[in-house]
């Protein structure tokens, strides 16, 4: 249902084979509207992105959205950047990244807020992935905490480290992760 208000009934949204500047372009309205705000799942396969959302992320946008996969996606080199605030991302339990070559990061650190439910990371074979937090300088004090994430499975990635040396994770969040990789050699 297509409407001024776009899509504000979808539920799923699975893109194929295209090429998209950006999911969201929130920097042509002066009083961004909510996008997205019912959506559950988004999977994007073989396509080029250059970024989920250009401006920051309208109010209540992907408030509901549960798992997200990306599967060869080009140009994107993270997912989410700050500033997002809840409830945006607050229920999203599941990412998958794959064979997203240009990535190098997930998600900036201001968004661990938004990120409360999050249970699953798994990255396959992006090789340029260097952290899954990309620490902002105003936050180098805080604390790194995903409370609900349980596994974490990084194959054939770049990674060299979970943010940056350095970094404080809470205990709850050490106890809690099972981390399985498998580096290229």
């Amino acid at each position: 249902d297509l409407d001024e208000s776009g899509f504000v009934n979808l539920k799923r949204l699975k893109l194929k084979s295209g090429s998209w500047e950006c999911l969201i372009d929130s920097t042509t309205n002066l009083a961004p509207r909510p996008v997205f705000e019912n959506l559950v799942f988004m999977g994007l396969t073989s396509g080029k992105l250059e970024e989920i959302c250009n401006g920051n992320l309208p109010p209540r946008c992907f408030s509901q959205l549960q798992e997200m996969k990306f599967q060869r996606i080009n140009f994107i080199e993270y997912l989410w950047k700050g500033p997002i605030e809840p409830p945006s991302l607050c229920n999203l339990r599941v990412i998958e990244v794959s064979n997203c070559q240009r990535i190098t990061t997930l998600f900036s650190q201001s968004v661990l807020k938004c990120l409360v439910k999050l249970q699953k990371i798994v990255v396959y074979s992006c090789e340029n992935l260097e952290s899954i937090v990309m620490r902002e300088e105003n936050m180098k004090d805080q604390v790194l905490e995903l409370p609900q994430l349980k596994v974490v499975t990084l194959e054939y990635t770049g990674l060299e480290g979970f943010g940056c040396e350095g970094d404080t994770y809470s205990r709850a969040f050490l106890n809690q992760v099972s981390l399985s990789l498998c580096i290229s050699i």
